[in-house]
């Protein structure tokens, strides 16, 4: 019982980070509180690597927020297959780095990555046109045809009298 307790509080004062995923939402809504801290978030990478000459930067999104993220070692972004777009689901990952509320190298809110990893890889998304959609479309069709056809009647017998 004693080395078990006695592991355990080894344990506990070691420097075993107690790392879990917090929401870009919180991070962002108390910036004070995360400043300089090991953050750790899940999200969809959109737009395009911006590439600059002391690493890559990369935009994720997660529901209505979005945080630049600065990845120093560029292999990382080689991981990621599919960047958002309007067309285009981009890879959904999980971030851990640190949380800046002022970057002392880029002087805005960031996050400075320390890992990358996959968790759903993004793709082609599909498209599909409400109903309502399609039937108004066909009625429009129905109503330029029929001008049409107005309009060469109107010119060919039109003239003539």
């Amino acid at each position: 019982m004693r080395r078990i307790i006695f592991l355990l509080l080894i344990f506990s004062l070691s420097g075993i980070p107690n790392s879990f995923s917090q929401r870009l939402k919180d991070i962002l809504s108390e910036p004070d509180t995360f400043d300089k801290e090991k953050v750790s978030f899940k999200g969809e990478v959109i737009g395009e690597a911006l590439k600059e000459k002391d690493g890559v930067w990369i935009n994720m999104s997660s529901g209505d927020f979005n945080i630049g993220v600065f990845l120093k070692d560029k292999k990382m972004v080689d991981k990621i297959k599919n960047f958002g777009s309007y067309k285009v689901k981009g890879d959904r990952v999980k971030i851990e780095g640190i949380f800046y509320k002022r970057c002392p190298l880029h002087f805005e809110r960031n996050i400075h990555a320390l890992s990358l990893e996959i968790i759903n890889i993004g793709g082609v998304r599909e498209e599909v046109p409400l109903d309502s959609k399609k039937k108004l479309s066909f009625i429009l069709i129905i109503i330029c045809l029929t001008l049409g056809i107005i309009y060469f009647i109107k010119v060919k017998y039109g003239r003539a009298a």
